[in-house]
């Protein structure tokens, strides 16, 4: 019925929360951590420890 889907949006916009507040946590905590790579080596552990993150590789790439 009708309740059904509003139910499904909601837990789905739930989701999307959660996760938009762990991303800008997550960015918080990297803005803290993360140095600028000075060298390709640093740049590739930095990549290597956002590589399952794809919000913090998008704002790094900016």
């Amino acid at each position: 019925g009708e309740s059904d889907i509003d139910g499904k949006q909601k837990s789905k916009l739930n989701v999307q929360e959660l996760a938009s507040r762990a991303a800008s946590r997550a960015m918080e905590s990297a803005a803290k951590t993360i140095t600028t790579p000075k060298s390709a080596y640093q740049f590739e552990v930095l990549w290597r420890g956002v590589s399952d993150n794809r919000v913090l590789q998008t704002s790094l790439l900016k």
